[in-house]
């Protein structure tokens, strides 16, 4: 789940994702993990909290459905809470929908493609490069698409970032993930469940430029049937809070209709 306009609820390119669809549908087994002292143990680590999330049932996941509420921060001050439904196709298919009739707002994307909707001001349109460079950032962040596999594409290094109290009481063991052309995610892991505490990626990184710092903070995991999910997601940019999302039902491997990712002719086929 994103945090865009209104704050897309918690980005690569079409080579990259097609790779990863190409060794799903085939089979193929993917390259071993990196064999440094440095970075076995962050291999070692992902796999923990790989298997800690559900080992086979997580990595068998294709779909997920999530309904709940999001509430967006502006200056540290709480806006109104808005209902969501996010479906999300991994790798690279998502569609987000935030509020009902005249307030929706909908945002989709499939690889390189994206669209968007405004009810209020009734404008259907098609992203930004700017905005699908984002989305694409976020696919490669993203920590489900990064445990299910880009950890082991060819061009991406491990690093161990050791521990860190990222809360009373509550230690993490980091792991960063760095793609060949420079984006990198920091991830962490609670210390006795395994299970992710935070994640974060930082905007502009593969041009030199260190950006803002986008950061995903995950909150009280549930069971879905075997599938481990966070309950509350607290998003932040350069540690200023900008959303919490609350889900009040996630659903995985259910069938999704193609249509749902493709821009309608009008902006009344959406109402």
């Amino acid at each position: 789940m994103r945090a865009a306009v209104p704050g897309r609820v918690a980005a690569a390119g079409l080579a990259l994702l097609a790779w990863c669809v190409a060794v799903s549908a085939q089979g193929v087994a993917a390259p071993p993990p990196p064999v440094t002292p440095d970075a076995a143990k962050a291999a070692s680590i992902l796999e923990a909290a790989t298997s800690a999330l559900g080992g086979p049932k997580y990595l068998a996941v294709k779909s997920q459905v999530s309904t709940g509420v999001f509430t967006s921060f502006v200056q540290g001050q709480r806006g109104a809470p808005v209902e969501f439904v996010d479906t999300f196709v991994f790798p690279d298919r998502n569609r987000t929908s935030f509020g009902r009739k005249k307030s929706l707002v909908v945002q989709a994307n499939t690889g390189e493609s994206g669209w968007k909707f405004d009810a209020q001001r009734e404008v259907l349109a098609a992203q930004t490069a700017e905005e699908v460079a984002h989305y694409q950032r976020y696919i490669r962040s993203n920590l489900d698409n990064v445990l299910r596999g880009l950890w082991r594409l060819p061009d991406a290094r491990l690093e161990y970032l050791g521990k860190s109290e990222h809360a009373p009481r509550q230690w993490s063991e980091g792991v960063a993930l760095t793609y060949g052309d420079g984006l990198r995610v920091e991830m962490y892991f609670d210390t006795a469940t395994h299970l992710p505490t935070l994640s974060r990626y930082f905007e502009g990184a593969e041009s030199g430029a260190a950006g803002s710092a986008i950061e995903t903070r995950y909150h009280v995991y549930l069971d879905y049937g075997g599938v481990l999910a966070p309950r509350t997601v607290d998003l932040y940019r350069d540690r200023m809070q900008t959303a919490r999302v609350v889900y009040e039902s996630v659903s995985f491997n259910v069938p999704v209709d193609d249509r749902v990712f493709v821009k309608p002719a009008t902006a009344k086929d959406l109402k």
